[in-house]
């Protein structure tokens, strides 16, 4: 577990996300703080947005856990339920 609270961190119920021309994952990677070049979530008009149908979650935000995942280290340690075919599948 690792927390660093100087980091910018993005908001998990925003909208959407801008990239700055000088983003840095080295810099989200580092101690410290990486305000000048982290992404941050921006304020969207929802009118203008297509759901295409899809609906918010009816759960409350207090019985809600946001987590980050990596793809990568997910797939790294199989779990017992992977069967030999989907541990081929994996890269190496």
């Amino acid at each position: 577990m690792r927390f660093d609270p100087s980091k910018v961190l993005l908001d998990p119920y925003g909208r959407g996300v801008v990239v700055p021309k000088n983003y840095s994952r080295i810099a989200a990677e580092r101690e410290g703080d990486n305000v000048a070049t982290a992404m941050k979530s921006v304020v969207v008009d929802l009118r203008a947005y297509d759901w295409e149908g899809d609906a918010p979650l009816k759960r409350q935000a207090s019985r809600t856990v946001v987590y980050e995942m990596h793809v990568a280290g997910l797939r790294a340690i199989p779990t017992p339920e992977w069967n030999r075919k989907n541990a081929a599948l994996m890269p190496a």
